[in-house]
Order: structure tokens, then sequence, then C-alpha cells
């Protein structure tokens, strides 16, 4: 029964999730622009890159546990303000190492709600309605990815790499 749904609850986490994906993937359209303003090397940005990777690799199972011990909803809200927080300060880098922490806190951040957002979706859907829910939390994934580069490379048109960060990042907080 459709009305034993949360629907806003439910709307908001798919929201995030898109927001998930958009944040992570808006530096690879923005890379060479960052590239070339931070005159970094070739080595350098595949760095930045990777860091979000590398960081949520080992943020992932820790955030996993937090999730197990304490209160999921807390934790996703600290979560999207944290990587809200790092996209938006990835703007104001002024070379590798502040783009890499800010990088590298969009990791920990996402990290988070990958591991305890889906959950959260689980515990608000009842079971004739799961997988359909489920479906449209994770068509967030490519959507966000996609939204990710898109609205990269138009806002870096529009207003350029730094305000880009910025303005990706405002709607999480």
């Amino acid at each position: 029964d459709m009305k034993k749904i949360p629907v806003y609850a439910v709307a908001v986490l798919t929201f995030c999730n898109l927001f998930n994906y958009l944040d992570r993937n808006i530096f690879n359209s923005l890379a060479p622009f960052i590239k070339t303003d931070l005159d970094l090397s070739h080595v350098q940005i595949g760095l930045l890159a990777s860091a979000f990777n590398v960081i949520y690799i080992f943020a992932c199972p820790f955030m996993g546990l937090l999730g197990d011990k304490y209160k999921r909803p807390k934790i996703l809200a600290a979560a999207v303000f944290m990587w809200s927080i790092a996209t938006a300060l990835a703007g104001f880098a002024r070379g590798f190492w502040s783009m890499a922490v800010a990088r590298s806190s969009v990791g920990i951040g996402e990290a988070a709600y990958s591991s305890i957002g889906p959950s959260l979706v689980e515990d608000y859907t009842p079971t004739a309605w799961k997988s359909r829910i489920m479906a449209v939390f994770l068509l967030a994934l490519p959507v966000g990815s996609a939204l990710g580069y898109l609205l990269g490379g138009y806002l870096h048109e529009a207003i350029g790499w730094r305000q880009a960060f910025i303005v990706i990042g405002a709607p999480g907080l």
C-alpha cells in the first residue's frame, strides 16, 4: 500500500543520492580547467581524481559500522553537510594540497551516505514496494553522474570552475 511509504523521506533520500553522484563526478568534467588554472601536472590531476575513490574505499566499512551503532538519520545529515561543504571548498582550492583535502573529504561524506542511505530506504519501505522504491533510489546514480558531467561543463562556461563547485555544493547545506 503506497499510503504506508513515507514518500517525503524516500524522496529526500533519493534527491540526496542524486547529489551524492553529482558531487562525485563534477570534478571529472572540470579537471582540464583545474589542471590549467592550478598549474598541475598530469600525475597531480590523476591523483586528485583518485583521491575521492581511495578515501571512499577506506571510509565505507567504517561508516557502515557507525550506521549500525548510531542513529542513521543523524549520520546521513552530517554526511550530506560534510560532502556539500567539501564540494564548495574545492572552489577555493589554491593548489594541489587544498584540492586534495576537499576531494578526499567528499569521499568521507559520500562513503557514509552510500553505506547508510540504502538501509534507510529499506527501513521506510513496505515489503511489497522494496524493489520498486530501491530502483528509483538507485536510478539517481546514473542520473546524478550524468548531471555532474553536464552541469560541470555548463557551469564552467557560465560562471567558471570555482563557482561551479560552490553552486553544486550549496544544495546539500
